[in-house]
Formats: C-alpha cells, structure tokens, sequence
C-alpha cells in the first residue's frame, strides 16, 4: 500500500500535536523531524516556500533575543532562553512551506485531544500518589499536583483553546470528530480545567462566553442591545468570577489587593514584605518590572532580567523574592509577558511581539476563522498574568497553533473561493 505524503504530513502533525502534551522532552525531536519531513516535501513538491509576512515578527523577535545574549552578564541563562525560543524562529519557517494540498485540521485536534487524556490521567495517578502519602484532598487534586507535566495555568488553557477547537471543527463538519467521543472528552476536560484552578484561564474562559453571547446578542437582537450588553459585560464578568466557588475567595481578596494597590502602587509594594498571595506577588513583580523598563527602555539583555528585578526587589525591601539561586534565577518572573519582553528586550521587543500576535487576531478577523480568534484572544489573556512564552511548552503550543491556523485560514478562504 502506497502513503500519499498529504496522508503521512497530516498524521505527523496530530502525532506531534498529541506528543507534546505527554512527552515535553521530545520536544526537539520531534521540532527536526517535522523539518525534515518539510524538507522532503519540498523536495517533492508538495510543499512550497511562500513567507507569510506575519511570520517575520517572531523570526524578527528571536534575532532580539540573540543580540541580547551580547549584553548578558549571564551566559547559561542567555543561552537556554536562546534554545527555548528558538521555536520562534523555526515553526514560522517550516509553516512557510504551504501544502499543495488539504490540510486536516482533525489531526492534530484529535492528536491533542488524545495528549490531553493521557498527560492528565498521568496527573490523576499524581494526584494518587500524592493522596498515598497523606497529602490533602484538595492539595492533591489539584494545581500542580494534577497538572504535574505543565504549568496549570499553561495546561488549563491548552485544555480550552483545543475544546473550543474541536467544537468548531466539527460545526464546520470535519472528519472523525464523532459526538460518541468528543461530548466524553469534553466533560472530561472541563473536570481538568477546573482542578487546575487557574484564575486566568478562568477569566479566559469567561471573556470567551461573553463573547460568545455578545455575538449571538447582536445576531439575535440587533446592534442597540449588543452595545447595551456589551456596557454590561464586565459588571456580569466580575459577578461570575465572584461566584465561582473554586476561586471566589482568591477572587474577592484579590479585588481588595487591587482597590489599596490603585491609590499607591509603590508605597503598596514598599509595605508588603512578608507572606503574600500568588496575585499579590503579581503586583510586586507588575510593579518592579515597569520601573526597571522606564530606567532600561532599551533592555537590560538576554538572561539579565533576574538580576535586575532582585536588585530593585531589594531596593523595595522585597528580600524574599529578591533572592537568587546558583545560577542567579529569582523565584518568580514578571508574571507578564508583555513586560517580561520589554524588560529583556526593550519597548521594541515588546512590540515585536504585540504585533505578531495582534497581527494573527486581524487575520482572524479578516478571514473569520473563529479558532484563530481564540487562540489569539487566549494569548492575550494570559499573557497579562503569566509570561506564557518563557516556558518551552508555552512557545511550542503557540506558535504551533498560530502558524499553523495563519495558513489554514489563508489556504480555507482560496478552497472556499474557488467552489
């Protein structure tokens, strides 16, 4: 039996959508097997190189962090955010060779629907373990303890954008996306989603139904109650996150945290020195970042955005999270991906980014391809409370989906056009 090379590129994309999920240290191998077999289909030609100009901004952002490493004071550090971001760089190109031929968006839906079930059954028996040792049931269910291969605010937000995927795929009646299996894996992946208590990827999730309602608002009813319900989206918004009862509680003292941050950002940070909450320390780190960006707008380099945030730490009497390890890593990050580029990088490395990504919502817009709307939008949500590219599972997830939806939607329109 003779494989079409469409057959074996479309199966190699769900099988290395699906691999991520469980086997992150694969990563790499499986990054140059999908260049080599990019390279024989172009030999072949099945695939044909066309830039995309989209694609230029993160290449763009990559060379930024390179000349960065010439200004590093830290060369280990500047050299394994080198190697983790070099996805940048490499998934835009490969994404540049265009089929010449169908893709299958199925594949690596199914592919990742396929991850998600085994990374968290392998959190479940985490969970177990952790249970088996004494821990408490509700430690042990779960954050970290039931996402222990992901950050459980990365994973819970891969479990929302591949379910909306999926969904949407299959109202524009994809293949093998049988109700049998998806409306299973779909409560499944709720039941994750929510032990994983993330509050942004709940806020996610919630900006996400609002906007859903908003849009069959103004089908529904016209642009005169679309507007009056968009006015009192965010009042609904924070009613909902208010009343979720897994994070109510870290929601109110949150508002709180924010009413007496307002009135004096600094002085707040300054009188905060002990024990404080996953969100307060957002604050702190928020707080500490910017000032660094006003004194460095050009950057302070490729690996030197630790130091730099422990010596303004200290200046603040922040001295617990100032502190360094061996290799002069701080506990925490920005907790922003925005500012965590602009610090590294500069304000033109923030913008690099700000317009590959909001570049990618116009395309979504412009080819009205929902799926891409809402991996942009999850970008953008998260990227305010998590530095969502500075892990490696972050840059693959993202720029996988967005390069590959950028030429999906693209290669969609012209098969729709010519119909």
């Amino acid at each position: 039996m003779k494989f079409k090379f469409a057959d074996i590129y479309n199966v190699y994309l769900g099988l290395f959508a699906g691999l991520f999920f469980f086997l992150p240290k694969m990563v790499g191998l499986l990054v140059v097997l999908l260049v080599l077999l990019t390279l024989y289909g172009g030999i072949k030609k099945e695939l044909k190189f066309k830039l995309t100009p989209l694609f230029v901004f993160p290449a763009l952002l990559y060379l930024s962090y390179l000349t960065g490493i010439l200004f590093t004071d830290h060369l280990n550090l500047a050299k394994g955010y080198a190697e983790n971001k070099l996805a940048f760089l490499i998934l835009p190109l490969i994404f540049s060779f265009r089929p010449q031929f169908e893709y299958r968006i199925s594949f690596p839906l199914i592919g990742s629907a396929a991850g998600i079930v085994i990374s968290s059954i392998m959190g479940i028996g985490n969970a177990f373990s952790c249970l088996n040792d004494g821990g408490l049931l509700m430690n042990c269910i779960t954050s970290v303890n039931i996402s222990p291969i992901h950050h459980p605010t990365y994973y819970a937000t891969f479990i929302l954008v591949i379910t909306f995927g999926i969904w949407w795929a299959r109202k524009r009646e994809e293949p093998y996306l049988d109700l049998r299996w998806v409306i299973p894996f779909t409560i499944f992946a709720a039941i994750i989603f929510i032990l994983c208590m993330s509050l942004a990827a709940m806020l996610c999730l919630a900006i996400l139904i609002c906007v859903l309602v908003l849009r069959w608002i103004k089908n529904r009813f016209g642009k005169k109650i679309y507007w009056v319900s968009t006015v009192l989206s965010p009042i609904v918004l924070i009613f909902f996150l208010s009343n979720f009862p897994v994070i109510k509680d870290e929601v109110n003292y949150t508002k709180g945290s924010i009413a007496a941050y307002w009135k004096d950002p600094v002085t707040w940070v300054n009188s905060k020195p002990g024990y404080k909450t996953g969100n307060e320390v957002r604050l702190v780190m928020w707080t500490v970042t910017v000032l660094e960006i006003v004194d460095h707008p050009f950057g302070v380099g490729t690996g030197n955005v630790d130091e730099a945030l422990s010596s303004r730490l200290t200046r603040h009497g922040q001295l617990e999270l100032a502190k360094q390890d061996d290799i002069g890593s701080i506990r925490y990050n920005p907790h922003n991906q925005f500012l965590q580029t602009g610090l590294e990088l500069g304000i033109l490395g923030a913008l690099l980014l700000i317009l590959f990504i909001a570049g990618a919502i116009r395309m979504a817009s412009f080819y009205r391809n929902s799926f891409l709307m809402v991996i942009g939008i999850s970008l953008v949500v998260n990227a305010v409370f998590e530095s969502m590219l500075q892990r490696q599972s972050g840059i693959i997830f993202y720029m996988f989906w967005i390069c590959f939806m950028v030429i999906f939607a693209m290669t969609d329109k012209k098969k729709s056009e010519t119909r």
